[in-house]
């Protein structure tokens, strides 16, 4: 079991993430699965088309978070989510899922949602992100 903590501070710049490069020959290892969830946060922090090699790579949740957050978009975003996370070569299979919602409709908006993963490889793991009106976070992964 691994435990994950990487987090995501979002301000008047942008999205400001403090990651750390790992190299591992073994990505079924807990280095592997740190890899694998920096790669996916780095994925929530892009805007869509800024690798010319990979157009589909990113969903900028700060973006999402400063349209603010509906009950509309809530079922749009973990499609969404789950769609980008399963862009990423090493993930087989993901889904994500609200898993709280406070304030929602206000500027005070508290949504969390868990990304769970199955790797091609390694054992499964989930992050689970919470977002509000300034700050994007994931406050665990594990597996």
């Amino acid at each position: 079991v691994s435990n994950l903590q990487i987090t995501l501070d979002a301000d008047a710049d942008g999205i400001n993430p403090a990651w750390t490069i790992l190299r591992s020959e073994d990505e079924s290892d807990a280095a592997g699965q740190k890899i694998l969830a920096n790669a996916l946060s780095r994925r929530f922090a892009t805007n869509p088309g800024t690798y010319f090699t990979d157009p589909n790579s990113g969903l900028n949740l700060e973006d999402i978070i400063g349209k603010g957050i509906t009950a509309d978009s809530l079922g749009t975003l973990v499609l969404a989510m789950k769609s980008q996370a399963e862009e990423d070569e090493r993930v087989l299979q993901a889904e994500a899922k609200v898993v709280s919602v406070t304030g929602l409709g206000t500027p005070d908006a508290i949504v969390k949602v868990r990304l769970s993963i199955v790797p091609r490889t390694g054992e499964p793991f989930q992050m689970t992100f919470s977002l509000t009106s300034d700050k994007v976070s994931v406050l665990k992964g594990k597996s």
